[in-house]
């Protein structure tokens, strides 16, 4: 059987237009909403990296203020952004839910953090450790921010950098492998 490659580029084509109808106007909502909450997420971890160490001592810059900023607004972003993560399953997404709202509702840090570091959990669930090395990296730095400010030097601009890839990174996937586990497929087109 001879195999036509110009038949075989059209179904191709064919089943990304298809997948792509998949995704409604919904769907495209919540994941854009997800990456937004995400990357609020990331600029917030990024200025308590900066204003909540040493680094601008003697600069005559008051960091209590945004240090007290982010206090206040890391719960709310990391606990939408995991409210509004797509999952598959029911259960956890149940889980998901009773999380993201708990961090939403109550503002706490340690919420914060294990909000975070279920995102993390999903990424690498739905696209692979392979593509995913930036969160496994916060899986590890987050929880350190939680033991003492021993470890914040290290563990705060590591978290804050490695949730920005992973924020900044979801730009360049399309939104249906937020949907269904591929263990990023699309890298391989």
């Amino acid at each position: 059987m001879d195999i036509d490659s110009d038949n075989v580029d059209k179904v191709i084509y064919q089943d990304t237009i298809n997948n792509n109808d998949d995704v409604t106007i919904f769907k495209r909502i919540r994941a854009i909403s997800y990456r937004s909450a995400l990357f609020i997420s990331s600029v917030l971890l990024i200025t308590s990296a900066i204003f909540d160490s040493s680094f601008l001592d003697g600069t005559g810059i008051d960091s209590s203020t945004f240090v007290s900023i982010v206090d206040s607004y890391l719960p709310l972003a990391s606990g939408l952004s995991l409210l509004l993560a797509p999952v598959s399953n029911r259960y956890t997404q149940v889980a998901i839910i009773s999380l993201g709202l708990a961090t939403c509702i109550t503002g706490t840090k340690i919420l914060s953090i294990i909000s975070l570091m279920s995102i993390c959990i999903r990424e690498i669930l739905y696209f692979g450790l392979a593509f995913k090395w930036e969160a496994f990296i916060s899986l590890i730095s987050l929880p350190l921010l939680l033991i003492s400010d021993d470890y914040d030097m290290i563990a705060a601009p590591l978290s804050a950098l490695a949730i920005s890839v992973l924020a900044v990174g979801k730009v360049f996937e399309p939104i249906q492998e937020d949907y269904v586990k591929t263990n990023s497929e699309f890298l391989a087109d």
